[in-house]
């Protein structure tokens, strides 16, 4: 497999922001986003709380070294 050189990366990079910023496609990948979040987000929360290390910032525990 080749590494691909910084032009192919440049033009790939051009064609992602062009299809990002066609505002039809903006406006149903927004469109889809919220009507996801809509129907998943308990389901969001509960998988979320499951996790045991999701709040490792603000755990009693922890010290702060200067």
């Amino acid at each position: 497999m080749l590494i691909p050189g910084i032009r192919e990366c440049f033009v790939d990079l051009d064609y992602v922001l062009g299809v990002i910023s066609d505002g039809p496609t903006k406006s149903f990948a927004f469109r889809r986003l919220t009507m996801y979040s809509l129907l998943n987000e308990n389901q969001e929360l509960a998988d979320m709380k499951s996790v045991p290390h999701r709040d490792f910032y603000r755990s009693p525990g922890r010290r702060h070294i200067p």
